[in-house]
């Protein structure tokens, strides 16, 4: 069974490797993105939308989610490339949270700064 048929993902032959997957829109092309070094590589690849924690391991509770991955990781990385949260506007439907209850999960990202956008809401930063 694929890793998206495990957590009820739909894989479409892109989805899992393209930023626009989880990404809506980004307001600077350099600080779109951070990396990540990890302390210990990761334990499982890890596709475009992952929710994960500050170790590089998915969610288990909407409290871990630290992260939201916009590169392919191959299990065994040791760095990881995250969302920034002031430089992009995130889907909703493009996360992956590993059966955690997905609105919880926005509430705890959107504390730690992430906006978010879907097909009823427009959520362009203005000056």
């Amino acid at each position: 069974m694929s890793f998206f048929e495990n957590y009820g993902e739909t894989f479409s032959g892109r989805r899992g490797y393209v930023r626009d997957t989880v990404v809506a829109y980004v307001s600077d092309g350099v600080k779109q993105d951070e990396l990540v070094k990890l302390s210990a590589a990761i334990p499982a690849d890890l596709p475009v939308g992952s929710v994960v924690d500050s170790t590089g391991t998915l969610i288990t509770t909407a409290a871990d989610a630290d992260y939201v991955v916009v590169e392919f990781a191959k299990a065994g990385s040791t760095a990881i490339v995250v969302a920034n949260p002031y430089h992009t506007i995130l889907k909703k439907s493009g996360l992956i949270t590993n059966g955690v209850d997905v609105n919880s999960v926005v509430e705890q990202l959107q504390a730690l700064h992430h906006s978010f956008a879907d097909f009823a809401t427009v959520a362009l930063r203005t000056t």
